[in-house]
Formats: structure tokens, C-alpha cells, sequence
């Protein structure tokens, strides 16, 4: 559970990021593959609240940019378009990543036959 704690607060972190600093630096599939994520962990990230936050924010997002409801162009007045646009695919690329890996943790690899 430590690897997961550890991705975690590093999701937090890039969250803040990307949203207060308008900084897109972190590569979720990288950093899956480069720590050898199991399956369970990476499904724990994908229902962890962080996943769900970030979830949020994209569709807080994308009602922005579609011009909608008055309360989600308040709370984003800070945004122009375009640096919504960035935040809003640079925060779904991370949820991407992680269902990308877990799909791929997900196929089991073939052992070759040796003849004899």
C-alpha cells in the first residue's frame, strides 16, 4: 500500500499543479510502468477519491468550455478557454494512462512452447 499512498499524494500534488500553476509535467503510464504497479493498485487509484476528483474537475471543465452554467463559469473565471482546454486534457490523460495500464495488467502474456 505504500506505492499506492505515494502515488496518491503525488496525484494531489500534480492536481494543484495543473490547476495553480498551469504546470503539465507528470506522465501517469511512465510512472505506473517504472514502478511496476500491480493490477489491484492501480483499480485502488482508479476508485480513490483522487481519481474521483480529478473526474470531477474534467466535467467542471467541459462545462466551462462549453459556455454553460453560470456557477461553474464563476468558479473558473480565472481560466481563459484554451488553458481550460490544456487543464482539461492534461487531468483526462491521466485517468487515461491509469486505465490503460490497469487494461494492459489485465492480459495475460502467452508462454512460448519450446520443441523438443
Amino acid at each position: 500500500m505504500e506505492q499506492l499512498d505515494t502515488l496518491l499524494e503525488i496525484v494531489e500534488k500534480v492536481i494543484d499543479d495543473c490547476m495553480f500553476r498551469q504546470m503539465y509535467t507528470f506522465k501517469m503510464y511512465e510512472y505506473l510502468k517504472n514502478n511496476n504497479f500491480k493490477k489491484n493498485e492501480v483499480a485502488s487509484f482508479i476508485a480513490s477519491s483522487a481519481a474521483i476528483n480529478i473526474s470531477q474537475t474534467v466535467d467542471d471543465l467541459d462545462l466551462f468550455l462549453e459556455g454553460g452554467n453560470p456557477f461553474i463559469r464563476e468558479a473558473y473565471s480565472g481560466y481563459t478557454k484554451p488553458e481550460a482546454r490544456k487543464a482539461r486534457d492534461y487531468l483526462y490523460s491521466i485517468l487515461e494512462d491509469a486505465w490503460k495500464y490497469e487494461i494492459e495488467k489485465s492480459v495475460r502474456k502467452r508462454r512460448k512452447t519450446i520443441n523438443k
